[in-house]
């Protein structure tokens, strides 16, 4: 009797452990999404990496498979492509960070849209938003944006990717970034894409804190070409 009570309080103590220690590892990680820039790999071919930040000097672990399909994309390289990597950052060892998935995004290539650059002045357009949920623990709303720079002569994609709590929709995601002050203002000069307004009135979503007056409501490109 004093083994089985001994054993089944060995029992609770592990599992009391195992629990502890998931919580403990949950609460000191976090999940974080970047533009891909690159790659990268070991010569013995054990790690793979896929990086991002300018110069591509973080380095992100990823699987061979992960590896094999970002680099082998033949849209890899193209501007009406962009690639974002959702990956898991341990707190307590920083360089302990692994790749969740990397999410492919692709603009519907207008030659003469795309071609509108505005000398002296860098705009923006607003083209897509997504929202990814992660292992029902996190979540990443990402906004992708056309950029138009004076001296460049098409266009380049850039996203903004904000980490949230898990939700179930885009748009209570979206109402705990505003109350988090995470930011939801577009960039200055944006021109929200048709294909976007139209996502937000299917969903219900009205735009609270997005425009402002570097980026009034209804800007259009030739508004911006007679400032």
């Amino acid at each position: 009797m004093i083994f089985k009570r001994s054993k089944l309080t060995l029992i609770i103590f592990v599992s009391i452990m195992i629990i502890g220690v998931t919580l403990f590892v949950n609460k000191n990680s976090m999940v974080l999404a970047e533009v891909a820039t690159g790659s990268a790999i070991e010569r013995n071919e054990k790690n793979y990496w896929i990086t991002t930040g300018i110069g591509g000097q973080n380095k992100i672990g990823c699987s061979k498979e992960q590896y094999d399909k970002y680099t082998g994309d033949t849209d890899l390289g193209m501007r009406d492509t962009l690639y974002v990597v959702i990956y898991e950052r341990k707190l307590l060892i920083h360089s302990q960070q692994k790749a969740i998935v990397v999410k492919k995004f692709k603009d519907d290539w207008n030659e003469v849209l795309h071609k509108r650059i505005i000398p002296n002045k860098t705009y923006y357009r607003l083209v897509q938003e997504s929202f990814e949920s992660i292992n029902n623990r996190h979540g990443v709303v990402t906004r992708l944006y056309e950029s138009y720079q004076s001296g460049d002569s098409q266009m380049k994609l850039v996203a903004d990717n904000l980490s949230t709590p898990y939700f179930n929709d885009i748009n209570s995601a979206k109402e705990w970034i505003i109350k988090n002050n995470k930011g939801l203002q577009l960039k200055p000069l944006t021109i929200v894409g048709d294909s976007v307004l139209n996502k937000w009135k299917q969903e219900g979503y009205t735009p609270a804190i997005e425009y402002s007056v570097n980026s009034p409501k209804g800007l259009t490109y030739e508004e911006l070409l007679k400032k």
